[in-house]
C-alpha cells in the first residue's frame, strides 16, 4: 500500500507538471501566432514603404532632368541675351555715328536719314527681342527654383522614409529573433510534454499493477 501511495503522490505531481507544461505550450502557440501575425503586418508595410522609396526616387530623378533641361535653356537664352546685347550696343553706336554725320548737308544727309531710320527700326527690334529674352530667362529661373524646391523636398521625405524603413527592419528582426525563439521553447515543451505522457502512462500501468495484486 506504501508503494501505490508513493506512486499515486508521484502521478500526481507528474500530472500537475504535465499540465503546467500543456499550459505554457498553449501561451506560447498564442504567442508564436500573435509575433506570426506582428511579422506579416511588418513586411507588408515594408512593402509598401519600398514601393514608396521607388516612386520617390523615381520622381526625384525626373524632377532632376528636368532642372538639366531648364539649366539648357538658361544657357542658350543667356548665349542668345548676350548676341542681341552686343548686337544692340553696335547699333547704338552706329545710330550715334549716324547722328555726327548727319550734321552735313543735303543728299548725304537724306542717305544718312534713311539709314538712321533703318538702325533705329532694327535697334527697337533688338530692344524687343531682348527684354523678351530677359522675361523667358526670369521665367526658367523661376520655374528652376521650384523644381529645386520639390526636389529638396523628395530628399527629405525620401530620408524620412529610409529612417522609417530602417526601424521596421529593425523590429521585424526582433519579431523574428522572439518567434524562432517561440518555436524552440515550443520544441522543447513538446518533447518535455511526450516524456511525460510516457512518465504519466507508466505510473498508471505501475498502480493498475499493484490494485490487481
Amino acid at each position: 500500500m506504501e508503494e501505490k501511495a508513493v506512486l499515486t503522490d508521484q502521478l500526481q505531481a507528474e500530472a500537475e507538471l504535465f499540465a503546467e507544461a500543456e499550459e505554457m505550450r498553449a501561451r506560447l502557440v498564442s504567442r508564436k501566432q500573435e509575433l506570426e501575425e506582428i511579422l506579416g503586418e511588418l513586411e507588408g508595410r515594408l512593402e509598401e514603404e519600398e514601393e514608396r522609396g521607388v516612386q520617390m526616387t523615381n520622381e526625384k530623378k525626373k524632377m532632376q532632368q528636368h532642372v538639366t533641361d531648364l539649366e539648357e535653356q538658361l544657357e542658350e537664352e543667356e548665349s542668345a541675351r548676350q548676341r542681341l546685347q552686343l548686337e544692340k550696343v553696335t547699333l547704338e553706336t552706329k545710330v550715334k555715328s549716324l547722328e555726327t554725320e548727319m550734321l552735313s548737308t543735303g543728299e548725304q544727309r537724306d542717305r544718312l536719314s534713311k539709314e538712321k531710320k533703318q538702325l533705329e527700326e532694327r535697334l527697337n527690334e533688338v530692344t524687343d527681342s531682348l527684354t523678351e529674352e530677359e522675361e523667358k530667362t526670369k521665367s526658367l529661373n523661376k520655374l528652376k527654383n521650384k523644381q529645386e524646391a520639390v526636389i529638396a523636398d523628395l530628399e527629405e521625405r525620401l530620408k524620412r522614409e529610409e529612417q522609417g524603413r530602417l526601424e521596421q527592419e529593425k523590429w521585424r528582426r526582433r519579431m523574428e529573433g522572439e518567434a524562432v525563439e517561440a518555436q524552440e521553447q515550443l520544441s522543447d515543451l513538446g518533447l518535455l510534454s511526450a516524456e511525460l505522457r510516457g512518465t504519466l502512462a507508466q505510473r498508471e500501468k505501475d498502480i493498475t499493477t499493484l490494485q490487481g495484486r
